[in-house]
């Protein structure tokens, strides 16, 4: 009956965070049971989780593999985890990813060096599965539609000289109001909407004035 619950639950939890699916996660963190941990809670509601031991290796990896979000120890060997976000946010291929910290309840007082570093949020550990999958949500949430009002519209394909194609069927426009009134110029602009000085204009492109 146990396992029936629990698959119910999780089951519920991945419905509620249909925004984390999909989404591509780095978990920097060097304590293996951390990394498992994140891991594991990210990866159950569908995430694709990159992880990184190192600050050294999360650069590595967020420039050839761009996560949507990182995770960031504060304390890393080499590294830590301020520098490491500085570094993130000076390089313009990485500065736009949202960073949360991850920091033991007796770093606290780190927490204003994040902050300076660019950090978007921080979580204590010990880790709660349901806080972790929700600031995650949020940030990867703001992040989305912060790229989408980033990203101008998307103009559709023209031909490479418009505007002579313009002129082109402005011409055969002209060409058969003209016919249609017995080539009765007056007439012809009352059918285009136009006038007739447009109209002798369109004409000498047409027939251009001779020379001579």
């Amino acid at each position: 009956m146990n396992d029936v619950s629990d698959l119910l639950e999780e089951m519920i939890v991945v419905n509620q965070h249909t925004v984390l699916r999909g989404a591509r996660l780095l978990v920097v963190d060097d304590m293996p049971q951390n990394l498992d941990l994140m891991c594991q809670t990210l990866e159950s509601v569908g995430c694709e989780v990159l992880v990184a031991i190192t600050g050294e290796r999360a650069l590595e990896t967020a420039r050839r593999q761009v996560p949507e979000l990182i995770l960031l120890d504060a304390l890393l060997p080499g590294i830590d985890g301020f520098e490491t976000c500085r570094r993130l946010k000076q390089e313009s291929a990485t500065q736009a990813i949202p960073i949360i910290f991850l920091t033991a309840l007796d770093e606290v007082e780190h927490l204003a060096a994040g902050f300076a570093a660019g950090d978007a949020d921080y979580i204590t550990k010990p880790f709660r599965k349901e806080e972790v999958l929700l600031r995650v949500e949020v940030h990867l949430e703001r992040a989305r539609l912060k790229a989408d009002r980033a990203t101008p519209p998307l103009l559709p394909e023209l031909p490479l000289d418009l505007a002579q194609a313009l002129e082109l069927a402005e011409e055969e426009l002209v060409c058969r109001a003209l016919a249609q009134s017995g080539d009765n110029v007056s007439a012809a602009a009352c059918l285009l909407g136009t006038n007739q000085l447009h109209l002798y204009r369109v004409l000498e492109r047409i027939q251009p004035p001779s020379s001579s």
